[in-house]
């Protein structure tokens, strides 16, 4: 069964992990930008609303396999492309959160969020 999941990072990690999955054989949408979360009428903005630099990248997943191989793709990227922004694997339909991936996630926990997705 296919799952899609979406993946929002800063621009130039999703530059390279698209260029990374294509070489892979992932079905990918074409990267966009990241929509703020926050309505302008809205109240006070906090920072998990501020979403400016940031684009989404669309990815099928059919296996087992391909959650890992995009887990190691997404730890790999993260040690050669330093930026602050989290790299978030989330749920398009839901927009819950599968896993959170930072600078200090170590590259066990990130395995094991990925274990937690499938």
């Amino acid at each position: 069964m296919t799952e899609i999941l979406s993946v929002i990072a800063a621009e130039d990690v999703i530059i390279e992990l698209t260029a990374q999955l294509e070489k892979s054989g992932f079905e990918l949408d074409e990267p966009q930008v990241a929509e703020s979360l926050s309505d302008a009428a809205d109240g006070a903005v906090g920072p998990q609303e501020i979403q400016y630099g940031l684009q989404l990248l669309t990815v099928a997943i059919g296996t087992a396999t391909s959650f890992a191989i995009l887990v190691d793709r997404i730890i790999e990227i993260r040690k050669k492309i330093q930026t602050l922004a989290p790299i978030r694997i989330v749920d398009p339909k839901t927009g819950e959160d599968k896993a959170v991936i930072t600078n200090v996630t170590s590259d066990a926990d990130a395995r094991r969020m990925a274990g937690d997705l499938k």
